[in-house]
């Protein structure tokens, strides 16, 4: 069955690229960034094969805190109380024909967390440093936000 929700994922995301390239849309999200033990948490997805911040795109009237709060849930099933997000920055980048602009929110859980993958929309979800990013293909969001990293890899709180 999650055969079949990954090829719908697949088949939406060709469709959904089409209209891109005719229309070329802005669009607006959120991410959440999540870091612990110095490693970050990324994830990806069955029709995307670049890894990616937990996030996505904002549904009406709601505010990037809160799109970051429900995609982080949504991608990985873990739970952050809005007011634990830290605001990293607004990344402003053009991909797929789209002009994006995201909102990343910077989390750091007191605890090791272990995120589930849905197995439908997102195949893979794992902390990694960022020394084992620097090897791996990249959302340019992630790329952008780990690009703007102070020295040390966001290790410090």
């Amino acid at each position: 069955m999650d055969f079949l929700f990954r090829a719908g994922y697949r088949l939406a995301f060709r469709l959904l690229q089409t209209w891109w390239f005719v229309r070329r849309p802005e669009a607006s999200g959120a991410a959440v960034a999540a870091w612990h033990g110095g490693r970050l948490l990324v994830v990806r997805t069955s029709y995307h094969a670049m890894l990616d911040l937990p996030g996505g795109g904002m549904n009406a009237r709601e505010t990037p805190r809160a799109a970051a709060v429900r995609e982080l849930f949504e991608e990985t099933g873990l739970q952050v109380r809005p007011d634990e997000l830290v605001e990293a920055g607004t990344y402003r980048f053009v991909d797929l024909h789209r002009r994006i602009t995201d909102r990343v929110f910077v989390w750091r859980p007191a605890a090791p967390l272990e995120p589930v993958a849905d197995r439908r929309e997102v195949i893979w979800a794992d902390w990694m440093v960022p020394e084992e990013l620097a090897q791996a293909s990249l959302s340019p969001l992630l790329r952008l936000y780990l690009e703007a990293l102070p020295p040390d890899g966001g290790r410090t709180p």
